[in-house]
């Protein structure tokens, strides 16, 4: 599903630059200025190799809603290692390049030097197997340190819609920003900040201006929002009155939705071929069950992009015929299906790359880059223990059951880290809506363990371990069993000789159970005994590292945390073969504002030792205000999830040697 067609075709240019006088006459008039004052810039951190002096975009809208786009930007090296890059413009079948010119200004020099537009070249772009979508490539090079690069590119474009997501700044600091709208008499404009309180802006007629200025760079982070969901984003949408113009306008989200609904039931009016594909189940949930399994593994995901269809989907019938197709394309197909059976759907839009990228009023298509399925669940006697990671809230549309036919790694009932708490838009023709994606909540994220040990009496152990795993950890699970069950095997066999170094080779099974939505495994595995004296210290439930990561969190990091996805791991521990000499470990707890951490171990009457562990996150993100009480909890989860016994040390004997576990 594309957004790259619909959003703002933002020249990435790719480009660096530096200061010194440059002679005016070889250089557009708009640069000038730029270029004599860069000298005087504040200079910036040395962590940067490059930053961004200048940045404008300029959209300019005819009445017949044809769109002008122009760029303009500087960039300044910082670093000697930069000595060349390239300018791009990105464009598609229905943009045309009136302009793509770039200038090199070495430091020190007056004479700028234009980079040779017949070295430009086009080239492919997305991921997408069949794409309109392409980049014009301007290579600029022989750049030092100081150099200034000035770029200027021009587009008209016949857009589909009217609508942007302009995302604004960059991952290295920017200067100063502005971005330019301008709208004929009787046209409107409607625009809204995400992730930032941004100005409203300066309007003269049908202009618009927004300017931001000093826009800090994006240092990377561990577990921290990628760069794109940290920049800040305007949306606008442009109205056009009572004039009569080919792209489509939108005031509401309704509005959006019922066009976009249009498009997919234009696809779904040819049903004949629909019949040979009907389950043999009687009732939901059943039948809604299988056609999903069926529509998610039967046809295979291949995308395809090109003008409209980046949002109108293939017939069914071709759908079916072909057997393979992209986001849109299975949604509609198992929307077809389950009407057949008199189950509503509807295709639902929603943002897969990025998070916090939706506007609540101001409707854009360019928010959404995939599609999925909303189910009316009621009357379907679903289970809420096994579905409710995927309910959801339709508000008049009644409760919904939510399910991504692309994703083979997740059943009906569950949704992807990459899905769950987004805002999405639901297409119900005048009835459509904005949601907000269920499953973002530790009751859907669940990993269970058991671990049974042995400990015999010259000190080998025994051990056994089960596990069963909800949501995004089965998810991860199956998708890395069905990639290689060598390497999940060899994972945990890794993970366990840490722990225990004389660890043999583990049985390993396990399996995605599509009727309970759990991904189940088992192994066992048998240590030997130390090569020299006795255990003193015995690791009780172990917590496999990859199961809660631990950032870094530095007294200089200045963004928050993201784990992904809330969750809660539950473990318990049986031990036999532990004597009374091994002294069990104090009770261990902490609590936060969002997560919870606690672990126990007792010895019952009969001798056996009990240990259970458990660790909650209530929440995906901790802001940075949160972070020195989350490194503490951390701290605290450490300590949890490397629970041990210990035993006394002996008083050596005469000619003994201590005890050792290599």
């Amino acid at each position: 599903m594309r957004r790259g067609l619909l959003a703002v075709p933002v020249a990435l240019l790719a480009l660096h630059a530096g200061g010194g006088p440059a002679e005016a006459a070889r250089i557009p008039t708009w640069a000038r200025g730029i270029v004599e004052e860069s000298a005087r810039a504040p200079h910036p951190d040395p962590y940067w190799n490059w930053r961004i002096l200048f940045r404008e975009s300029t959209v300019s809208v005819a009445e017949d809603g044809t769109v002008r786009t122009t760029r303009r930007e500087v960039r300044q090296i910082l670093d000697a290692s930069i000595d060349e890059d390239a300018a791009r413009v990105f464009f598609d079948s229905r943009t045309k390049i009136e302009r793509l010119r770039a200038w090199h200004v070495p430091p020190e020099r007056r004479r700028a030097r234009r980079a040779r537009g017949r070295d430009a070249i086009d080239v492919a772009t997305g991921e997408s197997f069949l794409s309109d979508d392409a980049t014009r490539v301007l290579p600029v090079e022989n750049l030092e340190k100081g150099s200034l690069v000035l770029i200027e590119a021009e587009t008209t474009a016949r857009r589909w819609a009217l609508t942007w997501l302009i995302p604004v700044g960059a991952s290295v600091p920017t200067l100063r920003e502005r971005v330019v709208f301008e709208v004929p008499a009787g046209f409107t404009l409607i625009s809204e900040w995400l992730r930032l309180d941004g100005p409203e802006p300066e309007r003269s007629g049908g202009r618009h201006v927004w300017e931001l200025v000093d826009l800090p760079g994006l240092r990377p982070e561990q577990l921290a929002p990628s760069h794109a969901e940290r920049l800040p984003l305007l949306a606008v949408a442009v109205l056009a009155g009572n004039a009569r113009i080919e792209p489509a306008t939108f005031s509401t989200w309704k509005e959006l939705g019922a066009w976009a609904s249009r498009l997919v039931a234009e696809q779904q009016a040819e049903r004949e071929a629909l019949a040979a594909w009907q389950p043999d189940a009687p009732e939901p949930p059943a039948a809604v069950e299988e056609l999903a399994r069926r529509v998610r593994d039967r046809v295979r995901y291949v995308s395809v992009e090109l003008g409209k269809n980046g949002w109108r989907p293939r017939p069914v019938a071709e759908t079916l015929a072909t057997s393979w197709g992209d986001c849109k394309d299975k949604a509609a197909l198992l929307g077809a299906l389950l009407d057949e059976r008199g189950i509503r759907s509807w295709p639902v839009a929603v943002n897969l790359s990025e998070r916090n990228a939706v506007p609540s009023r101001v409707p854009v298509i360019g928010a959404f880059d995939h599609m999925i399925v909303a189910v009316a669940a009621e009357g379907l006697g679903l289970d809420e223990s096994r579905f409710g990671g995927a309910l959801g809230d339709g508000g008049p549309l009644g409760p919904l059951l939510f399910f991504d036919p692309t994703d083979v790694y997740v059943p009906l009932g569950s949704l992807s880290s990459m899905l769950i708490g987004k805002r999405a838009l639901v297409l119900a023709g005048d009835a459509s809506r904005l949601v907000t994606l269920p499953g973002d909540d530790p009751r859907w994220h669940v990993r269970e363990a058991t671990l049974d040990g042995v400990m015999t009496g010259d000190g080998a152990l025994a051990i056994s371990w089960s596990g069963r795993y909800r949501g995004e950890p089965a998810r991860i699970e199956w998708r890395t069993l069905r990639g290689s069950s060598r390497q999940q095997r060899e994972d945990l066999e890794r993970f366990w000789r840490e722990i225990w170094p004389r660890a043999g080779s583990i049985e390993y099974e396990g399996d995605m159970d599509e009727r309970t939505g759990m991904f189940v495994e088992s192994a066992s595995v048998t240590v030997r005994p130390p090569v020299l004296g006795e255990w003193q210290d015995l690791p009780l439930l172990p917590v496999p590292g990859w199961w809660l990561p631990h950032p870094r969190i530095g007294s200089r990091r200045r963004v928050g945390v993201a784990f992904g996805y809330p969750r809660t791991l539950r473990l318990r521990a049986t031990w036999r073969g532990l004597d009374e000499r091994w002294v069990l470990p104090a009770e261990v707890s902490r609590t936060i504002d969002g997560a919870r951490a606690r672990t126990s171990a007792r010895r019952r009457d009969d001798g056996v030792v009990e240990v259970e562990t458990e660790i909650v996150l209530e929440r995906r993100t901790f802001a940075v205000d949160e972070l020195r009480t989350l490194r503490r909890f951390l701290s605290t989860c450490r300590s949890v999830e490397g629970v041990s016994a210990s035993r006394p040390a002996q008083p050596n004997t005469p000619g003994s040697s201590s005890p050792s576990d290599e």
